[in-house]
């Protein structure tokens, strides 16, 4: 255990030592594994579908605030959105707006969480999602987490809906598939609650004063989000892959313990 003590306390020392080149690398990493996440579901735009794009583009947000790759991502995600079609485009950013005025502007600290919500997702641990944030972050981490919810399944109902691509759709009937994408998606809303709920808790439950907070925090979390999740599928009649979700919440319950290391 001494051992392991040291260790910690000599990678904190070279940390701090070398922030200023540590920073802009892990910026640069998560940019473009963001950004490689965007085009590969996505991907309508060849002219933006391309490892050198997105390579130029992680290396300007590298040396920029961390919010510009949130709204790289954004404007990637509409430029696609304008390949499929320009109601397509203009919906994503209707959405973006509304989620950019109502929600993110109240947690720019945190809004980075936004970035890592669908890649969770795309590693298969949605659930380190918000017990992660919930013990690194404060309670406001839980309206970008809910948004980045969001635009992962939208962007996955966008994949699976072919009638986008057909140009003799009416205008009309696409915002109305598009719209009952989010209204009905009763597998994103659920997800949307069991992130809020297990930030919000996970983050209570930290910043409490009793021994093994972390601990209890991390549990509970775990818990709590395959409980919403089981459940809520169930009262919903939305088909879930069980033994993923148990999965993804133990996987989250160990990396958790080694953040609280």
């Amino acid at each position: 255990m001494t051992a392991l003590l040291e260790l910690k306390q000599r990678i904190k020392n070279l940390y701090s030592q070398y922030e200023i080149y540590i920073l802009p690398v892990l910026r640069f990493v998560l940019a473009m594994v963001y950004f490689i996440w965007i085009n590969t579901n996505m991907g309508y735009m060849k002219q933006i579908d391309n490892i050198f794009i997105v390579l130029i583009l992680a290396l300007i947000c590298s040396i920029l605030p961390s919010g510009v790759m949130i709204f790289v991502g954004f404007a990637l995600m509409v430029a696609h959105g304008y390949a499929l079609g320009i109601e397509v485009a203009g919906f994503m950013l209707v959405l973006i707006l509304f989620m950019a005025i109502l929600f993110l502007r109240f947690s720019s600290d945190n809004n980075l969480v936004l970035v890592f919500t669908p890649l969770s997702f795309g590693f298969s641990v949605p659930t380190l999602l918000p017990i992660g944030s919930g013990l690194l972050c404060n309670a406001f981490s839980a309206l970008p987490a809910g948004c980045g919810v969001i635009i992962y399944y939208f962007i996955r109902f966008i994949r699976v809906q072919h009638k986008l691509e057909n140009p003799d759709v009416a205008i009309a009937d696409k915002l109305k598939l598009l719209t009952d994408g989010i209204v009905q998606n009763w597998g994103m809303w659920i997800t949307v609650i069991a992130f809020i709920a297990v930030i919000l808790l996970v983050n209570l439950i930290r910043t409490r004063s009793f021994d093994y907070a972390w601990r209890i925090a991390i549990v509970t979390g775990a818990v709590v989000y395959i409980v919403i999740m089981v459940f809520g599928s169930m009262f919903m009649s939305v088909s879930t892959e069980l033994a993923g979700i148990i999965l993804s919440g133990v996987a989250a319950l160990l990396i958790g313990f080694v953040i609280e290391f």
